[in-house]
């Protein structure tokens, strides 16, 4: 749990500190923040937390979709089949980006979730 609350304040941080001028129309649409877990654990109570505080930020609705079932891999295939454009956001374990790929074949490649804001080999 702390793990998730220190990505997810870093990634507050990120938002916060961004430059105003380079997302002037972002969103234009609702956010959706995937996650792989069920509904009323903790990792869905802090989606919705920062859900709640991104749709105030952004004044833009913002939808927390949980998709459970095969070790997490259903939601981490669905945020790595969706459009690279910053309207889906996934809330994933490290077990679902790092130790999934080693014990399951995956229908995604695993670098597209983790990969998509920076450049990765």
């Amino acid at each position: 749990m702390k793990e998730i609350s220190s990505l997810m304040s870093g990634l507050l941080a990120l938002l916060i500190v961004g430059s105003p001028a380079a997302q002037t129309t972002y969103p234009e649409k609702p956010i959706r923040i995937v996650v792989g877990f069920p509904p009323g654990g903790p990792t869905d109570i802090v989606a919705r937390l920062f859900g709640q505080k991104f749709a105030e930020a952004w004044g833009k609705p913002v939808l927390v979709e949980n998709v459970t079932g095969a070790a997490g891999n259903i939601a981490a295939d669905r945020v790595a089949k969706a459009p690279p454009d910053g309207y889906t956001l996934g809330l994933l374990s490290d077990a679902q980006i790092v130790v999934n790929p080693g014990l399951y074949k995956l229908p995604h490649d695993q670098r597209k979730i983790s990969c998509r804001s920076r450049r990765c080999a």
